[in-house]
């Protein structure tokens, strides 16, 4: 008999599948801006994080609650340090020096995210940390490098977790009734807690998902990326150089997982077809010269169209990706 050096952790194929006319949004930690990246990649419909990466659970829950209520954000809701205008409700890559730029960036994401929450088959969401910072009484999602002196720093309880997720759940069920929703638990560590405040936050992140999804009426799933990389790749052979967040051989072993338990087998072979055209859309022409451009450029237009031709679901995302009208 073979000796087994890893446990491998096994995922259960689901019912409700993605297809190329699924429309996905994922939110939370930046580990689901890595999983969104994939599935952007391979030409899926996807709202990635539409107000920037958030970490907590409360934060997280604010985010779609505002996207539900079509908030428009105004001077009001900014704040101004050192030149730059922020939102500590958004990710600081919609802070600007101009006023109206940031407040214009902040609204064009909020409709578009909304628009997108409006049409999902599937929001995936994670969660990175119990953890939660408040200034003046009022959750942040982001402190933008503020004073920490200006923030109190909390531990969200897993019962606290569990009342605003069921509550929120039956809100986006009636927003979308369509929408499947898919928890995950980032697998990047908060070191800054130390190694044993990281395991508590993990902790109450996986006792509240498991006591939501047991509680609520609405379709969950719970994807393992914790422990996949956690349990099952388990060395730091599968961590970047900071040895906090999975490589990307880690992220593309876990989006794999993701594919064994969301797609079906036209799905995994169309991804593998989209996969290939970007591949060739990022391969550099032999040739500088214009011709040797223009031949790459009729050769990608050829190759799209043929793409569209055996899989027409995937248009919205490719006009997207390559800006195509």
């Amino acid at each position: 008999m073979a000796l087994k050096f890893r446990t491998e952790v096994a995922v259960r194929p689901v019912d409700t599948k993605i297809t190329y006319g699924s429309r996905i949004v994922t939110i939370g930690s930046c580990f689901s801006d890595e999983v969104g990246a994939r599935l952007r990649n391979r030409m899926f419909d996807v709202s990635v994080n539409p107000v920037g990466t958030l970490y907590n659970p409360m934060s997280i829950a604010m985010a779609l609650g505002s996207l539900m209520s079509e908030r428009i954000y105004t001077e009001a809701d900014l704040v101004n340090r050192d030149g730059l205008w922020h939102s500590f409700d958004h990710h600081s890559r919609f802070s600007a020096q101009d006023l109206s730029r940031c407040l214009s960036q902040i609204n064009i994401a909020m409709k578009e995210g909304r628009d997108a929450l409006a049409a999902c088959t599937h929001l995936f969401v994670t969660f990175g940390t119990s953890w939660v910072y408040t200034r003046d009484g009022s959750v942040v999602a982001n402190c933008h490098k503020f004073p920490a002196c200006e923030f109190h720093r909390t531990c969200m309880r897993v019962d606290e977790i569990v009342d605003i997720w069921l509550s929120l759940l039956d809100r986006l069920h009636r927003f979308n009734p369509a929408m499947n929703v898919i928890f995950t638990i980032s697998p990047i560590r908060h070191m800054s807690d130390g190694a044993h405040g990281n395991q508590l936050s993990k902790a109450t992140l996986l006792l509240a998902v498991e006591s939501i999804m047991e509680r609520t009426d609405m379709a969950v799933e719970y994807f393992p990326a914790y422990e996949l990389v956690l349990d099952d790749l388990r060395d730091y052979r599968f961590y970047d150089s900071d040895l906090t967040h999975p490589s990307d051989m880690a992220v593309d072993y876990v989006y794999g997982k993701l594919a064994d338990m969301f797609f079906d087998p036209k799905t995994v072979k169309a991804s593998c077809e989209a996969e290939k055209l970007l591949r060739f859309a990022h391969h550099r022409p032999m040739s500088c010269g214009s011709e040797g451009i223009l031949h790459h450029e009729s050769q990608l237009k050829k190759k799209i169209e043929s793409l569209l031709t055996a899989y027409p679901d995937m248009t919205n995302a490719v006009n997207k990706l390559f800006h195509r009208i």
